[in-house]
């Protein structure tokens, strides 16, 4: 971009804003959270979900798995999921969930959903979203997105016993893609989508499974549940661009000091060093790596709108003594 052609006012304010217009993270569930308890913590908007297990399976067990950034949660394909508070994306505007799976196709349920919102309503034509995998015969587990009135697969098998990403987009007219690990897997240019939240904040965001309500309030739980690992499920107001979608995708390698895996380094690793760690190589790592982070951690960040507005600020400073 030639600065000196934009005025300083469209350089610093329009230009900053189309950055975070181009990655609206609306909620994470970043399935880092330990303990015994229940609670899934929504970094955005504290949309918190909670992990519902039927036979009381310790909470403890499924928090403590290793994903493949930082934590994730473990589920056993019979009553584990995650119901939140969170309306998610609805009627016809874009969006673009991402996740990561990890699981075989040993013991899973057929067809289970991996993420879903909305109103089952009769099968009212485009009024849910839902993402879940599809046995495509042969040992292949493909990606899903279904609406009620329209759906396609996926043909990338993402049950391998290996950390698959998973993003599908829809850009708010007629085309929808699964992406997989970055790369395309499937297109489809006739989605019919148009959410309904139902009533009584019916059809809210599962993970794991899906609870499907029609307008008066009344549904299901569907039996449909995945059996393995999810992490960092992510939903957005837009569809990512195949360049955010690689960042989303891409192979995430440790950053020194990062001791609580959210793969930037900064005060909050201090005190996991303080409490967990207390050695001096430890230590050495954490003031190395300070204010380091990974794409990851930095991709998709929605900025307050007063940071906005000193980012703003700083960039007219700074423009203006070069020009």
């Amino acid at each position: 971009m030639n600065f000196k052609s934009c005025s300083i006012a469209i350089v610093g304010v329009l230009c900053l804003a189309g950055i975070e217009a181009q990655a609206a993270l609306v909620a994470q569930w970043t399935m880092d959270d330990s303990g015994a308890n229940a609670t899934v913590l929504e970094a955005v908007a504290a949309n918190n979900g909670t992990f519902q297990d039927a036979t009381g399976d310790p909470n403890a067990v499924a928090h403590a798995a290793t994903g493949k950034i930082g934590g994730a949660l473990e589920f056993d394909g019979v009553d584990d999921y995650v119901s939140t508070g969170f309306a998610g994306v609805n009627g016809t505007a874009a969006r673009s969930v991402s996740l990561w799976i990890k699981g075989t196709s040993v013991g899973q349920d057929a067809n289970p959903y991996l993420i879903a919102w909305g109103e089952n309503d009769s099968w009212t034509p485009g009024a849910a979203w839902r993402m879940r995998l599809n046995n495509n015969g042969g040992g292949n587990w493909g990606a899903r997105i279904e609406t009620n009135s329209s759906g396609f697969n996926g043909a990338v098998n993402v049950l391998d016993d290996q950390w698959n990403n998973i993003v599908v987009t829809w850009d708010g007219a007629s085309t929808a893609i699964i992406y997989v690990n970055g790369v395309i897997d499937t297109t489809d240019g006739a989605l019919n989508v148009n959410t309904g939240p139902g009533a009584s904040a019916a059809g809210d965001v599962w993970i794991g499974s899906a609870e499907r309500f029609d307008t008066s309030g009344v549904g299901d739980q569907d039996s449909r549940r995945f059996k393995g690992f999810i992490d960092d499920v992510r939903i957005y107001d837009t569809a990512l661009t195949q360049a955010e979608v690689d960042v989303l995708a891409q192979v995430v390698a440790g950053v020194d000091g990062d001791f609580d895996g959210d793969l930037d380094v900064d005060g909050a690793d201090f005190l996991e060093w303080q409490r967990d760690l207390g050695d001096a190589t430890s230590l050495a790592e954490w003031r190395s790596g300070y204010g380091t982070a990974s794409a990851v951690a930095t991709f998709a960040a929605v900025p307050e709108p007063a940071s906005l507005l000193l980012a703003g600020i700083m960039a007219l400073i700074a423009i203006s003594k070069r020009l």
